[in-house]
């Protein structure tokens, strides 16, 4: 077996989960000797792979670290870690499973009853830590959303920026996130009107999270199904006067970025 073909036999190894493991190609590829069993130094090699992807993990979560603590945090992420089958090998992407991972958990485990707004914490961790790996988005194109408006105003589509993300929640999110990352007593949260509806994005290096009304919030998740702007005024009613100002609003916060019509996009 050459270099290539042990390497790929590796992380073949190192990539399965569970059963898959166990039914892996054997491992005459490693070499042991007679302290370490080939099965022992697949095991060793294992847990770096799983305890890296545990500290990605933390990275990506620390409000959900603080609020579980590290001991407990650092317990069901290793079971999330084992349950996974993610094989993304960026350590900076890796996790957008786990909220879905947290929500099962939480559901299933009475010891975890009183968080249950956890699985959507999570969402919103994840939400502002992908917008900051998000590509760079140009500025917007005054210049093509004119000629668009004049020459196809009925396919004229909006596109979000590639940091943006959007999360509705019926738990205050805001004040809780805002509580376990300041020093404040995070067991005293107020919570407004909900649901709240929230927009990630990023400006920058910096990476924001602000709550919208419902209309604009309405209209930028429309946006990222591409329906046209003609549509989304229809559907909006007689609610359609406000959203010259929602439009003027996301492209002021570099919500959208781009403009589409015609089955093209053009470059922004």
């Amino acid at each position: 077996m050459n270099l290539a073909a042990t390497q790929a036999a590796l992380v073949r190894h190192l990539e399965a989960h569970g059963e898959d493991r166990e039914q892996a190609e054997d491992l005459a590829f490693v070499r042991g000797n007679r302290t370490i069993t080939p099965e022992l130094a697949i095991e060793i090699y294992t847990n770096n792979v799983d305890g890296a992807r545990v500290n990605a993990l933390f990275a990506a979560y620390p409000v959900c670290v603080r609020i579980l603590g590290e001991v407990c945090f650092r317990a069901v992420a290793l079971h999330h870690v084992r349950a996974d089958g993610c094989t993304e090998r960026d350590l900076n992407l890796y996790g957008g499973a786990f909220p879905g991972f947290l929500e099962q958990w939480v559901n299933r485990n009475d010891a975890f009853a009183d968080y249950l707004y956890l699985p959507d914490l999570a969402h919103l961790e994840w939400l502002l830590h992908s917008a900051y790996y998000a590509d760079d988005d140009p500025g917007f194109d005054f210049e093509a959303f004119r000629h668009a408006s004049a020459t196809a105003p009925e396919t004229l589509r909006l596109v979000p920026g590639n940091s943006v993300g959007l999360l509705q929640s019926s738990y205050p999110l805001m004040a809780i996130r805002a509580a376990n990352l300041g020093s404040d007593n995070a067991s005293n949260v107020s919570a407004g009107a909900m649901p709240e509806h929230l927009v990630v994005s990023r400006q920058d290096l910096s990476c924001r999270v602000e709550r919208v009304n419902e209309i604009t919030f309405r209209v930028l998740a429309a946006c990222r199904t591409g329906t046209p702007l003609s549509e989304i005024a229809q559907s909006l009613g007689d609610r359609a006067q406000t959203l010259p100002e929602v439009v003027r609003q996301m492209i002021e916060r570099a919500w959208v970025t781009g403009v589409a019509y015609d089955d093209r996009v053009e470059a922004l």
